[in-house]
C-alpha cells in the first residue's frame, strides 16, 4: 500500500462536531485542558475529529491553525488555498466584516482580529458573545470541512458531509442574525445535516417543512414547520405561552380592570379597588381613553339609579 492509500488521499470524510452552550467561554476562561502536544499529530487530516464530540470549544485550535497558515503564507510568499476558503466562509457570514487576519505586529494587541466596512479593527476578544459565537462556529466547521478534506479545495465546504449538533443555536444572538444563521450555516454548508436546539420563535419562523420537531417529555409531539406562522403562533401553539401578544404586566391590568369594570356595572366598586387598578394601570398611564371609558360607565351607571 503506497503512503498516499495509507493516508486517504482522495477519501473524502464527513464532519462530525458538538456545540454545547459553554462552546466558547469554558475555553476563554481557561477551563479547557489540551492534549500533550508531542502526542498530537500536527498533519494528519484526523485531526479534526479531535474533541469533536466534546462540550468544549475547539477555538483554540482553530486559532494555532489560522496563525500558522498565516506564518506560513508570509514564508513561502504564496496563497493558501485552504486559508482563502475558511476567510471567504467567515467573511461572507459575519455582518460588515471585509477581513480577517492574525496581529503579528508586538507593538498591538496580538491575536485573530476583523476588519470593518468602516474600517475599524476589533480583536476577537472584544466582539460581543453573539458575535463571537457566530464567528468561532462558522470557522471551525470551515477548518474542519477542509482539514478533513483538502482534496476538495474550493469545493470543500459544499461537498463536505456530516452531522453537526448544536445547542441552543440562538446563544447570544441579536434577533435579526437569529433569522438568518439558519439559512446561512445550509448555504456554506449544504451536504451537513445540523441538528440544533432553540428556544427562540425567531428561529423556529425560519424552519422549512419537517425541518421543525417537538420534543416533549423526551418524545416526538410534532413535526413541522415554522415559516407560515407568527411569532405570536409560534409562542402560543408551539411554546405553550398563554396571550403572548400581551406582556404579565398588561395581563394582570387587564384583569383588574375587568374586575373593576364589572364592580362598575353592578354598582359594587369601592375606593380600594379604585386604587389598586390605579396602581396597576401606571405603566400605561398615557392611555386617557381606557380611564375615560371607565368614568363614563360609572357615570352612565350612577345616573340609572
Amino acid at each position: 500500500m503506497d503512503n498516499d492509500a495509507r493516508n486517504g488521499v482522495g477519501v473524502t470524510f464527513p464532519i462530525f462536531a458538538y456545540y454545547a452552550t459553554g462552546r466558547l467561554f469554558d475555553e476563554a476562561r481557561g477551563l479547557v485542558k489540551t492534549k500533550n502536544k508531542e502526542n498530537y499529530q500536527i498533519a494528519s487530516r484526523f485531526r479534526a475529529y479531535d474533541r469533536c464530540l466534546e462540550a468544549k470549544s475547539t477555538y483554540k485550535q482553530f486559532v494555532k491553525w489560522y496563525r500558522a497558515k498565516e506564518l506560513s503564507k508570509i514564508q513561502k510568499k504564496i496563497d493558501d488555498v485552504k486559508l482563502e476558503i475558511v476567510k471567504d466562509a467567515i467573511i461572507s457570514n459575519i455582518p460588515d466584516c471585509t477581513n480577517i487576519f492574525y496581529e503579528f505586529d508586538p507593538d498591538k494587541q496580538q491575536g485573530l482580529k476583523i476588519q470593518l466596512k468602516d474600517n475599524r479593527i476589533l480583536p476577537f476578544v472584544s466582539l460581543s458573545d453573539g458575535t463571537r459565537n457566530y464567528f468561532a462556529i462558522i470557522a471551525d466547521i470551515a477548518f474542519k470541512c477542509i482539514t478533513l478534506n483538502p482534496h476538495l479545495k474550493n469545493d470543500a465546504l459544499k461537498k463536505t458531509s456530516g452531522i453537526v449538533l448544536i445547542d441552543e443555536l440562538d446563544l447570544h444572538l441579536h434577533p435579526e442574525w437569529q433569522r438568518k444563521i439558519i439559512r446561512s450555516l445550509k448555504d456554506t454548508f449544504p451536504n451537513v445535516q445540523f441538528i440544533t436546539t432553540t428556544h427562540s420563535p425567531f428561529l423556529i419562523q425560519e424552519t422549512a417543512p419537517n425541518q421543525l420537531i417537538k420534543l416533549k417529555n423526551c418524545a416526538v409531539d410534532l413535526i413541522g414547520s415554522g415559516i407560515e406562522l407568527s411569532i405570536e403562533d409560534i409562542a402560543e401553539e408551539w411554546q405553550n405561552v398563554e396571550n403572548p401578544q400581551w406582556s404579565k404586566s398588561r395581563q394582570r391590568m387587564f384583569e383588574i380592570a375587568k374586575k373593576y369594570y364589572s364592580a362598575v356595572m353592578e354598582g359594587k366598586d369601592t375606593p380600594e379597588m379604585k386604587t389598586e387598578l390605579d396602581d396597576v394601570m401606571l405603566p400605561f398611564a398615557n392611555d386617557t381613553a381606557f380611564y375615560a371609558i371607565l368614568e363614563q360607565k360609572k357615570l352612565l351607571k350612577n345616573n340609572q339609579k
